[in-house]
């Protein structure tokens, strides 16, 4: 009895915090924009960002926290894939940086902003996105 609960528990316990994985975090973050409506800018090069990172994802977007690179190294596959953003705070409560793109240039709303444990990306589908 035990052995047949395991699996839904694993299954909850993913859903609850997510999924965790590792490699070309460019690639997937990418697509993963793509899936809510978002697109990168025409003929943006993307440079191979390895890191590990945890993925929640709902019906409206997706927050992901990547470990493993600095803020910076996240911040230029940001501009590489989207371009220049005009939004940029340094003020954040804790000192850390912040980026927003908006749906007017890529489709969807980014919010990159740096933490002490890692980088946290939240993106919110495109209007019009069902």
């Amino acid at each position: 009895m035990k052995s047949a609960l395991l699996p839904g528990v694993m299954a909850v316990a993913v859903l609850l915090t997510g999924c965790s994985q590792s490699g070309d975090f460019s690639r997937f973050f990418v697509g993963e924009v793509t899936k809510y409506g978002g697109h990168a800018k025409a003929g943006a090069v993307i440079a191979r960002l390895d890191a590990h990172w945890t993925l929640k994802r709902d019906r409206n977007g997706f927050t992901i926290i990547v470990y493993g690179q600095p803020y910076d190294a996240v911040d230029a596959l940001m501009q590489q894939a989207f371009g220049a953003t005009n939004v940029l705070v340094w003020s954040e409560p804790d000192g850390q940086p912040f980026h927003l793109y908006g749906p007017v240039d890529i489709g969807v709303v980014v919010q990159c902003v740096g933490r002490a444990d890692g980088v946290q990306i939240i993106c919110l589908k495109g209007p019009g996105v069902p």
